[in-house]
């Protein structure tokens, strides 16, 4: 292997070490993630990535639940320093990606009462269940089941379809004509949202800041 090659592929490795940490930093906890960085030795070297992908596992991010997901990123700008004898990444731009995440069905319940997420169950039961309390969420089939309970601890279930809608999530019964969209932060953009083996897939991009 020549010198060039051997000292490009050291940067390309150091540099996806450092990404991996800084990803991983910002979730509570990931299973397995795998990125390949886009880059010739000079624009390592200055540090300018044309683009990244990276895969993933059994992600907790922010108290949601990702089985897995795939993304591609545009140019990121990263600096590269030395602190105690370990190497560390610092993202200088903000920068695009786009791909999908596969969230567990069975842990949406455990998203939606979180604290972060409460608002999500509060749009729920007034846009869906009509002011009814949230007993239960989870997937079966290609819908989206919603208990509620009744006073004398029978449950009632709705279920509903979902679709990609405004850029957002379109949560929706066809015989109730109840509805939700559920609000995005800006930089997301949703293109698609579809059910599959128990997860709720989502495509779309974004635009993540350092």
């Amino acid at each position: 292997m020549r010198k060039d090659n051997k000292i490009s592929t050291s940067l390309v490795q150091l540099i996806e070490t450092g990404l991996k940490l800084w990803i991983k930093s910002k979730c509570s906890f990931a299973s397995q993630i795998e990125l390949k960085i886009n880059a010739s030795i000079l624009e390592l070297i200055s540090g300018k990535i044309k683009g990244a992908s990276l895969t993933a596992k059994d992600i907790e991010f922010q108290k949601i639940y990702i089985s897995n997901l795939s993304l591609i990123s545009d140019r990121i700008n990263i600096k590269l320093s030395l602190l105690k004898n370990k190497d560390k990444i610092n993202i200088e731009n903000q920068f695009k990606i786009k791909g999908f995440i596969a969230l567990r069905g069975e842990k949406l319940y455990t998203t939606i009462t979180s604290t972060k997420w409460n608002f999500l169950r509060n749009l729920i039961e007034t846009k869906l269940l009509k002011s009814k309390k949230l007993d239960s969420i989870w997937i079966k089939g290609d819908k989206i089941v919603i208990t509620t309970k009744r006073k004398e601890s029978n449950s009632n279930e709705y279920q509903f379809d979902v679709k990609a809608n405004s850029e957002t999530i379109h949560i929706y019964n066809k015989d109730s004509e109840v509805e939700a969209l559920i609000p995005m932060d800006k930089e997301i953009k949703v293109k698609n949202v579809n059910i599959d083996s128990g997860d709720l897939i989502i495509s779309g991009e974004s635009t993540v800041s350092p």
